[in-house]
């Protein structure tokens, strides 16, 4: 279980475990491109990381019907996995982790 840190080399999590208990260290803020955006990002997932009830990824991203959850982009807690239910149809961003 390896700490993870974002595409600037900042550290974001001491583990997975943190990254679903909102013990985060920073936000996910940079783009693959390093540009830094403040918004939300479509995420599926409930605060801690649980996938909430019904079709919760706009049916595997391939749908612009329903909702879905979204994180913010800039907080460093629970939030950024979790914190507004967002149209799947609206043009948000979408977190890559690589192991």
């Amino acid at each position: 279980d390896a700490a993870w840190e974002r595409k600037d080399r900042m550290p974001f999590a001491r583990s997975n475990a943190d990254m679903l208990d909102g013990s985060v260290l920073s936000g996910l803020r940079n783009t693959e491109t390093h540009a830094s955006v403040d918004t939300y990002a479509f995420t599926g997932t409930d605060p801690d990381g649980t996938r909430p009830m019904g079709d919760a990824t706009c049916s595997d991203w391939t749908s612009t019907s329903g909702t879905t959850q979204s994180g913010q982009t800039e907080l460093g807690n629970g939030r950024w996995t979790g914190s507004n239910p967002s149209a799947c149809s609206a043009t948000l961003h979408l977190y890559c982790f690589e192991d």
